[in-house]
C-alpha cells in the first residue's frame, strides 16, 4: 500500500474551496492520529485479503498484531467483523478488480506532479460500467459522490480513455461498516463525473495560484465552510473562520482590558512580541462572546429536541437515542458467582471483580462466548441513552415521538 500524499490529494478534495487555507497550508505535515492509523491497519489487512482469496481470510488474523503510522493494534472480533465488511462486499463486484491502484491525478487537475490512490476498483466491459469504491472505517457518514470518489472516478476514465477503453458510467460505492453490513452506492453519467470535477479543478487551480503568493492575499482567498474548515489544520487560528462566526455575536461587555504581556506558570509576566499581543487580544475579545454563543447553541438545541419530541423534527434531522451510560453490575454477588464458575482468577483483580468491558474480554480469550452471553444477560444492566437530535444520515437507534416527557407545546 502507498501512503504517499501528494499536496493535491483526492481525499483532501472537501477543503479545495477554500483557496487561501489551501496555499497556507503549504508545508504543514501530515500528523497520523491514532484513529486515522487503525484506519490504515484495516485498509491494509482488507488489501492483503482482497489481493490473496485463495489463501487468506480476514478471520484467520483474529488474534494477531499489526502496526501503521507507528501504532500498534490487536486484531479483535471488531476489528475483523470491519474488514469482512469490506472484503465480502467488494468480492461481489462482477469485472476485473484492482486494489489500492495509484492514479495520476496531474491531468484532470491541472496540476503537475499530482495522485492518489484508489481502494478499490472494479471495470466491467460488459456493461461499460466502472466502478470506484472507497472503504471507510471511522462514524462520519461519508456520501459515495464525495469529492474525493470524484477526482478518483476522472483520473482513472482520463487513463482508461487514453488506453482505449470507453465507459458510459461510474458506480461510486462506499463500504462502511460502522453504519451497517451493505455498501452505499450511486451510479453518475460520465458527462456529470467530469462536470463535477471541472469545479474542483476550477478550486485546485485557483488555490495552486496563490502559492508564495503575499500574506495578505492568501488572507483574502480563504473562504470558510463546514466542509473546508472540518479537517483544516489551520482552522483554530486562522482569521477568516473567526470573523465568519464572532461577526455574528458583536461584543456586549463595556469593553476588554488590554494586558501586554502573558501570565507565566507561576504567576509572573512575560513581555510578548507584537504579532502574539495581537493574538492574546483576539483571544480575549472571543473570550468574552464565548458564553453568549454556547448560550445560543444550547438554547437552539434544546428548542429542536422539543419540535422532535412532539413529533415535528427539523427538517434533515430524527430523534435518537443518545450516548448510553456505563454498563454495570446491578447484582454483584451473582456475577462474582457466575464468573468465578466461568472464567475462574481471570474475572478478578486482586480482590475486586473486573469491569464488565473487561470481563468481556476475559471470556473471549477463554473462548467462551456462549456463557458470556448468559452472564450479561442476568447481570449486566446499561441506562438507556436521553433522547437527542442527530442527522437523518447519520446512525443512531431512531426513538419516536413521546409525550411523557411532558415539555411545553412548541410555539
Amino acid at each position: 500500500m502507498s501512503g504517499e500524499h501528494t499536496l493535491w490529494s483526492p481525499s483532501g478534495a472537501k477543503r479545495w474551496s477554500c483557496h487561501g487555507a489551501m496555499a497556507a497550508c503549504v508545508g504543514i505535515p501530515n500528523v497520523a492520529s491514532e484513529a486515522a492509523a487503525l484506519g490504515t491497519a484495516k485498509h491494509q489487512l482488507g488489501y492483503w485479503c482482497l489481493s490473496n482469496p485463495d489463501r487468506q481470510s480476514v478471520d484467520a488474523h483474529v488474534g494477531q498484531t499489526t502496526e501503521a503510522d507507528g501504532f500498534t493494534f490487536e486484531i479483535d472480533d471488531e476489528f475483523a467483523d470491519h474488514v469482512n465488511m469490506y472484503v465480502n462486499n467488494a468480492r461481489l463486484i462482477p469485472g476485473k478488480q484492482s486494489y489500492e491502484v495509484r492514479v495520476d491525478t496531474s491531468r484532470v487537475l491541472g496540476i503537475p506532479n499530482q495522485g492518489g490512490t484508489i481502494d478499490l476498483r472494479v471495470e466491467d466491459y460488459v456493461m461499460r460500467s466502472l466502478t470506484i469504491g472507497d472503504a471507510k472505517f471511522g462514524w462520519e457518514i461519508v456520501e459515495p459522490d464525495a469529492d474525493q470518489l470524484i477526482v478518483y472516478a476522472a483520473a482513472s476514465l482520463n487513463e482508461l480513455d487514453r488506453d482505449g477503453v470507453k465507459f458510459n458510467e461510474v458506480r461510486f460505492m462506499i463500504f462502511q461498516p460502522t453504519h451497517g453490513n451493505i455498501p452505499t452506492e450511486i451510479t453518475l453519467a460520465v458527462d456529470e463525473v467530469y462536470k463535477r470535477m471541472g469545479r474542483l479543478a476550477a478550486d485546485a487551480q485557483a488555490g495552486n495560484d496563490l502559492i508564495g503568493a503575499a500574506p495578505e492575499v492568501i488572507e483574502a482567498a480563504k473562504v470558510p465552510s463546514p466542509g473546508a474548515c472540518k479537517w483544516c489544520p489551520i482552522c483554530d487560528t486562522c482569521d477568516a473562520r473567526r470573523n465568519k462566526i464572532v461577526n455574528e455575536f458583536p461584543l456586549t461587555a463595556e469593553g476588554v482590558t488590554t494586558v501586554f504581556g502573558a501570565i507565566t506558570a507561576t504567576g509572573g509576566y512575560v513581555e510578548v512580541d507584537n504579532s502574539e499581543r495581537s493574538e492574546l487580544i483576539k483571544l480575549a475579545e472571543d473570550l468574552e462572546r464565548i458564553d453568549d454563543i454556547e448560550k445560543w447553541c444550547r438554547e437552539r438545541r434544546a428548542l429542536a429536541l422539543r419540535f422532535a419530541l412532539a413529533g415535528t423534527p427539523p427538517p434533515g434531522w430524527r430523534m435518537v437515542e443518545g450516548k448510553r451510560g456505563h454498563r454495570m453490575f446491578p447484582s454483584k454477588v451473582l456475577a462474582q458467582v457466575m464468573a468465578e464458575q466461568d472464567v475462574g482468577d481471570a474475572a478478578f483483580e486482586p480482590r475486586e471483580l473486573k469491569s464488565p468491558a473487561q470481563m468481556e474480554q476475559a471470556y473471549k480469550k477463554l473462548k467462551k462466548t456462549a456463557d458470556w452471553q448468559v452472564f450479561s444477560d442476568l447481570t449486566i444492566e446499561q441506562p438507556k441513552g436521553a433522547p437527542s437530535l442527530a442527522r437523518i444520515s447519520e446512525g443512531g437507534v431512531p426513538l419516536a415521538p413521546v409525550a411523557e416527557f411532558g415539555l411545553a407545546e412548541p410555539t
